[in-house]
C-alpha cells in the first residue's frame, strides 16, 4: 500500500514539475468560438548569435487540432511553398515529413543597418508523427524553400524543442 501511495506521489510530482515548465502565448477559451486555444511561447530550435538568424518552434491547438508553427529568421530573402516539406531527422536516422499550409514570403525586419528576413510557417502533424516525435531525440532539420533547402544541426536542450512545444498542447 505504502508503495503504491508512493508511486501516485511521484506520477502527480512529476506531472506538476513537467506542466511548471510550459509557457503560454494564449491559453483561454476564445469568446466567439467557445473553443479552448493554446499556443505556446516559442521554444529555440537553433540560432546563430553573429548574424542573428533563428529557428523557433510553437505549439498551437484549438479544440482537438494540433499544430506547430515553425519561425525562420535570416539575412536572406526567402519564400516558402504551400505543402513544402520540414524533414525532422531523428538520431536513430530515420525521418518525419511535415507540410505547411499555406505559401510564405518572409517579412522584413530592420534593425538598424541590418535586415532580416522572417517567416511564420504552421505545420500540421497526425498522432503517429506525434508519437515519434514525442519519443525520439532530434538531431537535424531540412527547411524547403523556394530556392532549394536549408539544413540546420539541432544541438543540446534546443532539440527537446518539439517535444516540449508538443507536450504542452496536450490538455
Amino acid at each position: 500500500m505504502t508503495r503504491i501511495l508512493m508511486l501516485i506521489f511521484a506520477l502527480f510530482l512529476t506531472t506538476d514539475l513537467i506542466a511548471q515548465n510550459c509557457k503560454f502565448e494564449k491559453n483561454e477559451v476564445d469568446k466567439f468560438t467557445h473553443k479552448k486555444v493554446i499556443i505556446t511561447e516559442p521554444y529555440m530550435i537553433w540560432r546563430d548569435s553573429w548574424s542573428g538568424s533563428n529557428m523557433t518552434v510553437q505549439g498551437y491547438k484549438s479544440d482537438s487540432l494540433k499544430w506547430i508553427r515553425f519561425r525562420y529568421s535570416s539575412t536572406s530573402i526567402f519564400s516558402i511553398h504551400q505543402k513544402s516539406k520540414l524533414i525532422l531527422l531523428f538520431e536513430d536516422g530515420s525521418t518525419v515529413d511535415l507540410f505547411n499550409i499555406e505559401s510564405i514570403v518572409a517579412d522584413p525586419i530592420h534593425a538598424g543597418s541590418m535586415t532580416r528576413w522572417v517567416a511564420f510557417v504552421s505545420y500540421g502533424f497526425t498522432d503517429d508523427i506525434e508519437k515519434k516525435i514525442l519519443s525520439k531525440k532530434i538531431t537535424s532539420i531540412r527547411l524547403y524553400t523556394a530556392d532549394g533547402y536549408i539544413d540546420k544541426e539541432v544541438k543540446g536542450k534546443d532539440s527537446n524543442s518539439f517535444k516540449d512545444a508538443i507536450n504542452c498542447i496536450q490538455n
